[in-house]
């Protein structure tokens, strides 16, 4: 059980770091506010990020569950910012905001796993 959940748990925040790499990179990339946002919706659909979601909610604690869904919520929200704000820049203050948010839920999820992982399991 121990390396079915450090497998899934390194799965899944390889799926968030994909995704979000790639919401950088059409920043840069992309103007038209349209596309962008396409770009960002594929992105995450290609990185598999709520198929991860759904086998941490299957699989891992309550905790880890919590904090899983909170990283997935706010990479989201970090997400729709290219559907929400045209202008969007990799130093506009919506991304950075958004950005912190993310990493702070990323930090956050990486301690409830670590937790699972050291607890005693039956």
């Amino acid at each position: 059980m121990h390396d079915t959940l450090r497998d899934l748990y390194s799965t899944y925040l390889a799926s968030l770091n994909d995704s979000s790499s790639v919401l950088r990179v059409i920043i840069l990339r992309e103007s038209d506010t349209a596309a962008r946002y396409q770009a960002a919706l594929d992105a995450f659909r290609d990185a598999s990020v709520l198929t991860q979601r759904y086998r941490i909610a299957l699989q891992a604690p309550l905790g880890v569950q919590e904090k899983s869904d909170q990283a997935y919520r706010m990479l989201r929200q970090w997400r729709d910012l290219l559907d929400t704000h045209p202008g969007l820049s990799l130093s506009s203050s919506e991304y950075l905001e958004g950005l912190e948010r993310f990493h702070q839920a990323r930090k956050d999820l990486q301690a409830a796993m670590r937790a699972s992982l050291n607890a005693p399991h039956r």
